[in-house]
């Protein structure tokens, strides 16, 4: 039996580069585009940036345990086969613009387990009363994640109605196609979604190119009244740059 003698010394360095290689392979930065005066703006992009050896948070967000002001609603998952005919009849009603007859495939999705729903309790107006909020996936992440709109989740945010019918209940359509979902900060809810743009501006008059995303935050209680306003102004914009 041959016994190869190991060079501690060389191999240190080597192990040292490989490990760092595999850092930087993800190795970014995020940084504020719009909002720097906003406390929420800033502490959301130091908590990014505890992260930013990760890829970009586009699948999931993640809070540093450090950074107690802010955490996750508590989801419960539900099947969406017991709903379909409500959402359907929500959904073309929202989407009538662009899709006459409804979503396409959406009760074939659904039946086909494709389609994910959540519910919450959260107060989504902030006005001291919980809502009964859902949250439907229509699409899952892709696990490549190359940031493009299709690889992103979407999803799709309705908020249940007053006294609604158990079997039937009925619901207020809030957020559509968000590439993100609903976080807390110091006890208020917002959405965060992400935004897929080849080609924009800072503050700073640095100009990035390639797919490099960005995340919007939004307050919920504008978009209660997403359907009769698109002009949604965003509490703040953070970027991400390799």
């Amino acid at each position: 039996m041959v016994v190869h003698k190991i060079n501690l010394p060389t191999l240190l360095p080597v192990l040292a580069i490989l490990l760092l290689g595999q850092s930087l392979a993800h190795a970014g930065e995020y940084f504020l585009i719009e909002r720097e005066s906003y406390q929420l703006c800033r502490d959301l992009v130091k908590n990014f940036n505890h992260f930013k050896d990760d890829e970009p948070m586009v699948c999931e967000l993640k809070f540093y345990p450090g950074y107690k002001d802010f955490r996750l609603p508590k989801w419960e998952e539900i099947n969406p086969k017991q709903y379909t005919d409500t959402l359907e009849r929500l959904l073309v009603d929202e989407t009538k613009y662009s899709w006459p007859a409804g979503i396409p495939g959406l009760k074939k999705r659904i039946n086909e387990g494709k389609v994910k729903l959540w519910r919450s309790r959260i107060d989504i107006n902030f006005d001291g009363r919980k809502n009964t909020i859902y949250k439907m996936q229509e699409y899952a992440c892709n696990v490549k994640r190359d940031y493009t709109r299709d690889n992103m989740p979407r999803y799709r945010f309705m908020a249940e109605q007053n006294d609604p019918d158990p079997k039937h209940p009925r619901f207020e359509y809030l957020n559509g196609n968000v590439f993100g979902g609903i976080f807390y900060y110091k006890g208020r809810p917002y959405f965060n979604s992400w935004i897929q743009d080849p080609l924009f501006t800072t503050e700073k008059s640095q100009i990035v190119k390639g797919s490099s995303p960005r995340v919007a935050v939004y307050e919920t209680s504008q978009s209660v009244r997403f359907h009769e306003s698109f002009a949604i102004t965003p509490v703040c914009e953070i970027g991400y740059r390799k």
